[in-house]
């Protein structure tokens, strides 16, 4: 595993490489099963979670999200 971001109230990847993300715009908010600060709300039109400079190439990526 490059990254690992679970979003736990910061943006920050805990798989101990440093990839960490920067919000821009967007704020943490309760996920599907009401955790607090477990979810990224962004509105869709000039919100975004940049994602920095990992290493991936498109047969080695996976991302999970839920809308």
């Amino acid at each position: 595993m490059v990254a690992y971001s679970p979003f736990n109230g910061n943006a920050n990847d805990e798989s101990d490489n440093g990839y960490d993300r920067t919000l821009n715009g967007s704020a943490f908010t309760s996920d599907r099963f009401e955790n607090p600060n477990a979810d990224c709300s962004i509105d869709g039109i000039n919100d975004y979670v940049n994602f920095g400079n990992i290493p991936i190439s498109a047969n080695n990526f996976k991302a999970s999200f839920w809308f």
